[in-house]
């Protein structure tokens, strides 16, 4: 294992010093469930901005007062738990660029009348493939451009897939 991690570019100090803590390590002690500790901190969740940070550190280093006063001790018994929401941008207010399309997802043949691959497609909204089947994300026809053809051999069920001829 610890050829796996060397070659996934682990430092060999790093792997070499897990892998004596590893060995170090009981067995019975490992497999334990451990005990998580109960956070009885206090959350306070803030909105960010550029002064956000000076305002923790003042709040961090007076939290002593809190903790001293015989009342509120018992609520702030620790500093409080600090987080930062993600003030709202342009970007939550604008609509999506890509629309949804009414139209029926999946490959269909086209209405042209001297259309060479009418007889061979057929309407689907799934490809079946050996192993599962791929649902159509989009609507085909002969006439788009830039796909791979998936053709199925009706013998021996073998797909065989080719550019899209232009």
């Amino acid at each position: 294992m610890c050829h796996f991690f060397k070659k996934r570019g682990y430092l060999d100090s790093v792997v070499n010093m897990a892998q004596h803590r590893a060995q170090k390590s009981n067995r019975h002690s490992v497999l334990q469930t451990s005990q998580k500790e109960e956070n009885v901190r206090i959350p306070l969740t803030l909105t960010y901005h550029q002064y956000i940070p000076a305002a923790k550190n003042i709040i961090l280093k007076n939290s002593k007062f809190l903790q001293n006063d015989n009342e509120k001790g018992r609520i702030f018994s620790q500093p409080p738990l600090m987080s930062f929401n993600c003030n709202k941008n342009i970007g939550n207010f604008l609509a999506r660029s890509v629309l949804k399309s009414d139209a029926q997802l999946g490959t269909f043949k086209c209405a042209h009348k001297r259309c060479n691959t009418f007889p061979i497609i057929h309407n689907a909204d799934k490809t079946p493939g050996p192993k599962r089947s791929i649902k159509i994300t989009d609507r085909f026809t002969c006439t788009a451009a830039n796909i791979i053809y998936c053709i199925t051999c009706t013998l021996c069920k073998k797909i065989f897939m080719s550019p899209f001829p232009q």
